[in-house]
């Protein structure tokens, strides 16, 4: 299975699922075809998407329903008949929030200083790219001082108060980064999304 991603400008080369799994926001690229039908009999049609044909049985399709899934048809023109009906999940890009290439766990405070901020990186393609991130929350454990300190980033880079206290992290202090929010391709244009992942990083 091929995706062309107009939205990522990359093209990337994916195992096809069982059942084929579509991705908003891309062109998603498939080879299609059916036993005695002839390729230039050959029409595919998507409820809730459009279809071009642009290669000898190669065909991207551009999800524009908010439906998890969709069905193609294929239909024999020469014969005027349905020959097949393939359903298809649709799926948002596959994100990894991360702190550089860091996803929780023990960090050392130097280590942990030297990131800027957050990102949200696609991934299970091959290709690398990033979605823009649009807040985040922060729950700081500080262990010197005894106390719990929470706040909201605006934005992946950190800013303000959020920067100043996370600069302070010191060994045995806890960070946790939850409601992660960030924008991703969607049936409409770019959707706000939010992350499943909570980070939770112990320093040190």
């Amino acid at each position: 299975m091929l995706f062309s991603c107009p939205f990522l400008n990359a093209q990337v080369t994916k195992a096809p699922e069982q059942p084929y799994t579509l991705l908003y926001g891309i062109d998603n690229t498939l080879k299609l075809t059916a036993a005695d039908t002839p390729d230039s009999c050959l029409l595919v049609r998507m409820e809730g998407g459009e279809v071009r044909k642009y290669g000898n049985g190669l065909y991207a399709l551009t999800v524009l329903t908010d439906s998890p899934r969709v069905h193609l048809d294929l239909y024999d023109t020469c014969r005027n008949t349905l020959i097949d009906r393939r359903f298809c999940q649709v799926k948002s890009l596959p994100i990894a929030i991360e702190l550089g290439k860091h996803r929780g766990g023990p960090i050392s405070a130097a280590a942990f200083k030297a990131h800027g901020g957050l990102s949200a990186r696609v991934t299970g393609l091959d290709i690398q790219a990033t979605l823009p991130v649009i807040g985040f929350r922060v729950v700081f454990f500080s262990r010197t001082k005894d106390q719990t300190w929470e706040g909201y980033n605006s934005g992946g880079r950190f800013e303000g108060r959020v920067l100043e206290q996370l600069q302070t992290v010191s060994a045995g202090d806890v960070v946790i980064f939850r409601q992660i929010s960030y924008r991703s391709p969607g049936p409409r244009g770019e959707q706000l999304r939010f992350s499943e992942q909570e980070l939770i990083f112990e320093i040190r």
